[in-house]
Formats: C-alpha cells, structure tokens, sequence
C-alpha cells in the first residue's frame, strides 16, 4: 500500500521532470465538445496601484472555495502616460509578463482572493524572497491535505529553493536550498519544479528541470532518498 502511494504520489510530480514534446509532433486530441464551466471574466479584482498591472501568476492553490492563494511573478511597470487601449492587464499593451524582465517590480508576489475574485490579503512582507530575481521567480504553491497545520509551501524555481510559511504567511519557517547555488545534493536543487505529499508526511520534490529527479523528505522534512536524475 505504502508504494502505491508513493507511486500515486510520484505521478503528480514527474510529469515535472520531462522535457518538452517535439513542436513536429502532432496530437489527436479527438472531438471538443462545450465546456462544463461558466468563464467569469473580470472575476480577479485589479488591485496594484496607479502605473503598475499583475505580473503573471505562476501559482494557485484554492485552499477553501473563499480563501485562494495566488503567487505571481511581481508586477509590471506600465507605460507613462498610461494608453487609452490599456485594458486592465498588461497584455492588452502587447507586454509579455514572463519576457519584459526590464518592466518586472517584486512587489506583491503573494496574495489571497475570497470567492469573489477580491484580495483580502497581501503577504508584502515576503517580497524580498523574490528580490533581484533575474528568472522566472515563484512557481508553485502548495498546502498538504495532510498537514494539520496547513503550512504553505513556495517553490522558487530561479533562487533554487523552496520555503515553507505558516498558514497565516506571519512566518517564514524553513527554506530548502541555498540562494542561487544549484546542486544535485541532499541540500540542494536545480531549478525545483513542484511538490506532493503523502499520508505518512513524506514530500516528493519535482527537482525537475536541471537534474530531473524526485526527493523524498521525510516526515520532519529530513533527506531521504531520491529516484531518477
């Protein structure tokens, strides 16, 4: 049972792991028929002040139907004066949030939306893990469904670390990985993809994109062993 799992689990994260497909490649998807969802657009209320637009989420984890977790990647620096056909994000300028590296401002990277698509948090204290960065920066977000006490962990795919906060983002609680040192040590990563979670506390690190390979923790977050790479 416990492989099992463990295997379940793996799955979650390897597809982390593989390379991208041959643009050649061409792939039957079969019929499309309508979507099951209603879109609600608009439904993230605009929230960065005068000059600036969202930076690009990278990472969503809706914990509960009215408490939403989202990373983005900073926010960008609009054009002043601002255009007439800018439309309430960046794109609509033509501005490409992941390339526009010289328009990108870490302010703001991690927030909460209630149901309604309106902020009630903003964790701004937590900026500075993201300051500096010259890549892509924050990339996933993740609550354990069997952690208790719901601790929130971030993956910083560019710094080569991940940090775990406490469930109200008061407390940075421990970060895995050295600040810009990639390694494919038991302490360090190269460009970390993702996590999952299993029953008995153990993590799987998606370690994915310089060493390709999965790090199992143990339940007190402790190296013990890893596969693939």
């Amino acid at each position: 049972m416990q492989i099992s799992r463990l295997l379940a689990a793996a799955s979650l994260v390897v597809v982390s792991l593989a390379g991208p497909a041959s643009s050649q490649e061409e792939v039957d998807i079969g019929p499309v028929g309508p979507s099951p969802y209603d879109v609600v657009r608009a439904w993230h209320k605009p929230f960065a002040k005068q000059g600036f637009a969202h930076g690009g989420n990278s990472g969503i984890w809706a914990e509960s139907p009215d408490r939403i977790l989202v990373a983005q990647r900073g926010e960008t620096r609009l054009p002043i004066p601002i255009p007439e056909e800018y439309g309430g994000y960046a794109g609509s300028l033509g501005i490409n949030t992941l390339q526009a590296v010289d328009l990108r401002t870490w302010q703001n990277c991690l927030y909460i939306l209630d149901g309604d698509g309106n902020v009630t948090e903003i964790w701004d204290h937590l900026d500075y893990l993201c300051a500096a960065s010259e890549g892509p920066g924050p990339h996933r977000i993740r609550i354990s469904p069997y952690d208790p006490q719901k601790r929130i962990w971030l993956i910083n795919e560019t710094f080569n670390q991940i940090y775990v906060f406490s469930h109200d983002g008061a407390q940075l609680l421990m970060t895995l990985g050295e600040k810009g040192v990639p390694g494919a040590d038991q302490t360090h990563f190269g460009r970390p993809q993702d996590v999952a979670f299993l029953p008995d506390g153990r993590v799987l690190i998606a370690d994915g994109l310089d060493n390709h390979r999965v790090v199992i923790l143990d339940k007190d977050f402790n190296y013990l062993s890893e596969f693939g790479g």
